[in-house]
């Protein structure tokens, strides 16, 4: 492997106070492979040290990452790294605060991003919007996202922001917050269905639950590859293998959202328990009249 791999340090790749490259040596690369790739050939190595070099940085700096999602080589960084990418061309002009819509959690949830860059002497925009479906990880990966949502959003949000700004600069590169979603090596996750007569998967038929809210999604059994699945104001399991299917009703947890079950009894050992085999998402109740409007009975969201 080559050891003439020439980048700015760490102050020139924040300050760029001058063009003073730096040599990795062969010990410098050993270092590397020991203890921030560790999983990296050597074909993935030479491929991580050319990403390090064409962004200007040193790998032992750790302003890139080396990372593998789904058994693939990703450079990963910071939002802070974008930043500074950003404020070194001299033609960042600020980015606004995140806009957000729909509460933590929820199908809605989203942040909306602005970026300003000089363009032609001219103060131009970049927005992007980051969706909490296409970018929180499942449990348990998702303690973060949990604890931050708005935080984690945001970071999502501007980071595509300044891809739309600056892409010569940051083209290929994702922020960690981007990419956790990915870290799980799952099936695709099935497509939510907003109107309540749409099946989000298919299975045997079966009873139906009444329209209520997720209270919790928890794991069992000795191997944890079994899920139960419990509503609000219920006070029976509906079990499942299917992951991808226990995660997805996980999405809706905490929120208003109302979803009705199809299950399957089956015994076992003397004891009877409630397959789930699919699950169709209800509308968020309306709200309740204005004060003096007489309410009717379809008024009353069913389930609640």
């Amino acid at each position: 492997m080559s050891t003439d791999l020439a980048v700015v340090d760490r102050a020139a790749a924040l300050d760029r106070p001058d063009d003073r490259p730096v040599v990795i040596t062969s010990d410098q690369i050993a270092l590397v492979k020991a203890t921030l790739a560790p999983d990296a050939t050597n074909d993935e190595l030479e491929l991580f040290f050319y990403d390090c070099r064409r962004r200007g940085v040193h790998p032992l700096d750790k302003l890139i990452h080396f990372t593998k999602r789904q058994g693939k080589y990703t450079p990963v960084t910071s939002i802070d790294f974008f930043r500074s990418r950003a404020g070194r061309t001299r033609e960042h002009m600020g980015t606004d605060d995140a806009v957000f819509c729909g509460e933590p959690g929820s199908i809605d949830f989203a942040a909306s991003v602005t970026v300003y860059r000089l363009v032609q002497h001219e103060k131009c925009a970049f927005t992007a919007t980051a969706r909490f479906l296409e970018f929180a990880p499942p449990p348990p990966n998702d303690f973060m996202w949990r604890k931050m949502p708005f935080n984690q959003l945001a970071k999502c949000a501007e980071a595509q922001a300044l891809r739309k700004g600056f892409p010569q600069e940051l083209d290929g590169l994702h922020i960690v917050d981007e990419m956790e979603h990915v870290d799980v090596d799952q099936a695709p996750p099935k497509t939510v269905k907003r109107a309540s007569d749409k099946v989000v998967s298919t299975g045997a038929a079966g009873e139906l639950t009444a329209a209520l809210k997720v209270k919790d999604v928890r794991v069992f059994g000795k191997d944890k590859d079994n899920y139960a699945v419990t509503l609000v104001g219920a006070t029976t399991e509906y079990t499942t293998k299917d992951q991808s299917l226990a995660l997805e009703l996980e999405k809706f947890k905490g929120t208003d959202h109302l979803v009705r079950l199809t299950f399957v009894d089956n015994d076992y050992q003397g004891k009877t328990y409630h397959n789930l085999k699919s699950f169709t998402v209800v509308e968020p109740p309306t709200p309740a009249p204005a004060t003096g409007a007489p309410m009717t009975a379809g008024d009353i969201p069913f389930g609640r």
